[in-house]
């Protein structure tokens, strides 16, 4: 139970301040523990601050395979991812996303290890189903689509991507959703 109040309170602080402005006497206060309990739990800020990332990535995949799972058309299950991430990244703030938290390498090695496992087997879901449904050409190729994505997350993980103004980012999500769209001539 602490543990989770521990993680919650970094949640918050460091989605509205950014990681190097949350203190550990700060989330110490907002989740009502010593400082010595949370280094018991974590060991360390970036140790925290890495479970926390997980936790949430987490519960983004979650989320986005429960949509995957639905009845929706491949259509509006792309609408809605893209309503998603502009809502999720208005709900964690641009003090997040600039952080230094993307320089660490158990955070880039965590968001390629989910962005993998869960993120690509997803996107490919929705891409056989707009084929299926005649909304994705045909002639494109599972492997293009990977390689497309592949060299997306490049772009994704880029610190420079990371630390670009809101509306890039989120025309940068509509030319990889969207892009993939085509009308046979």
């Amino acid at each position: 139970m602490k543990k989770a109040a521990i993680v919650n309170a970094t949640q918050e602080l460091i989605f509205k301040n950014g990681v190097a402005e949350t203190s550990i006497d700060a989330i110490a206060r907002k989740a009502q523990v010593s400082k010595v309990t949370i280094f018991k739990h974590f060991s360390s800020k970036e140790n925290l601050v890495l479970s926390v990332f997980t936790s949430y990535m987490n519960k983004l995949m979650d989320e986005f395979e429960k949509l995957i799972a639905s009845n929706l058309s491949a259509k509006e299950k792309i609408s809605k991812v893209l309503i998603a991430s502009d809502n999720g990244s208005d709900a964690i703030g641009s003090h997040f996303f600039n952080s230094i938290i993307w320089d660490d390498p158990m955070i880039q090695f965590e968001y390629s290890k989910i962005a993998s496992e869960r993120a690509l087997p997803a996107i490919v879901s929705i891409f056989m189903q707009g084929k299926a449904e005649g909304v994705i050409d045909e002639d494109i190729t599972t492997e293009a689509l990977i390689a497309y994505i592949g060299a997306l997350m490049a772009i994704f993980k880029d610190p420079n991507f990371l630390k670009s103004s809101q509306e890039y980012k989120n025309s940068i999500r509509k030319l990889y959703f969207y892009g993939i769209f085509g009308k046979k001539g």
